[in-house]
């Protein structure tokens, strides 16, 4: 009886840790993130963002993320969209222009984050034409992820912006980013900063 109570005594602890999982074992918590990169950054540029691949095995939702602070003021899980023109010629989301009083720099434009080629002073209002503007928007709700499909976070679509950014970022500088779900908890990753895609 001794020797079986010595035994749980000694499993016990095991099953906890196992239950409440670590902030680094993402597959242990059923999230799968494959092809993580953050987007280098220009002197003086205020904003950064970072984009993987996304897969979990129960549903679950995207709560948010996070960085040290010595990296950015905030992080923020956006998409963007394209929104229908009113009247005044201004999108009827928040655009980027009007975005400027939150953190993000009056500067920053689409072509800091997406690595299109486009120059750093196009701004998305400029991208247009006659269909819409395409706007950038904090998922505040949260992101609905379903069990088994892959949620690509890419330029010009999902991403987790940065904001306040405390250093450019330069290439095989690394971040350490950590995402809140809904069900999963906290997972933790480390990103490396590069061009382009891996």
């Amino acid at each position: 009886m001794k020797r079986a109570l010595s035994l749980l005594a000694l499993v016990l602890p095991v099953l906890g840790l196992a239950a409440c999982g670590s902030d680094d074992d993402a597959a242990a918590q059923g999230v799968s993130i494959e092809n993580s990169w953050a987007r280098t950054s220009a002197a003086g540029q205020t904003t950064g963002a970072v984009y993987f691949d996304l897969t979990v095995d129960e549903d679950d939702t995207l709560l948010g993320a996070s960085v040290p602070a010595s990296v950015a003021g905030d992080a923020q899980v956006h998409e963007v969209v394209m929104s229908d023109m009113s009247g005044d010629g201004m999108g009827s989301d928040t655009t980027m222009g009007d975005m400027s009083g939150d953190g993000m720099g009056s500067d920053t434009t689409m072509g800091d984050m997406s690595g299109d080629g486009m120059g750093s002073d196009t701004t998305m209002g400029d991208m247009s034409g006659d269909m819409g503007e395409m706007t950038m928007q904090e998922l505040v709700d949260g992101l609905v992820l379903n069990a088994g499909e892959t949620v690509t976070f890419e330029p010009g679509s999902y991403h987790v912006m940065l904001l306040d950014l405390v250093e450019p970022l330069e290439v095989g500088d690394e971040i350490d980013l950590t995402l809140e779900f809904e069900q999963a908890g906290s997972v933790s990753l480390t990103v490396e900063v590069a061009e382009s895609a891996p």
